[in-house]
């Protein structure tokens, strides 16, 4: 922080650190939408049979904390929470959340190209 202060460039803020940054996005919204889609299947297998439904709530917070694209991935490949007059705040979370992640991709793309 000091160095910081002073104006010295650290590893941390020199010219690659957009590029980094940008990777660890990328690699950690793959991992989460990933982890949201085996919840989604999970979930559409569960409501086929009798098993434990997964909640609603857990759904949507797995897609809002990094797994947008998963859970889209799910929601039109598994067919599943697809009604949109009855599941119509499902749909505006999941697409919000989608769309704040792609916009998030793209200031770091912008970040690493600036750089």
């Amino acid at each position: 922080m000091r160095r910081l202060l002073r104006g010295e460039r650290t590893p941390a803020f020199d010219g690659g650190k957009g590029k980094m940054m940008l990777k660890i996005y990328l690699i950690t919204v793959g991992a989460m939408s990933l982890i949201t889609f085996f919840f989604f299947l999970a979930d559409k297998l569960a409501s086929k049979g009798s098993g434990a439904r997964v909640p609603e709530i857990v759904l949507l917070t797995l897609a809002t904390l990094g797994g947008g694209v998963g859970a889209l991935l799910g929601k039109v490949l598994l067919r599943h929470k697809s009604n949109a007059r009855r599941k119509w705040h499902f749909a505006i979370i999941l697409n919000v959340s989608v769309i704040l992640q792609v916009a998030v991709a793209a200031c770091f793309a912008y970040a690493s190209i600036s750089a």
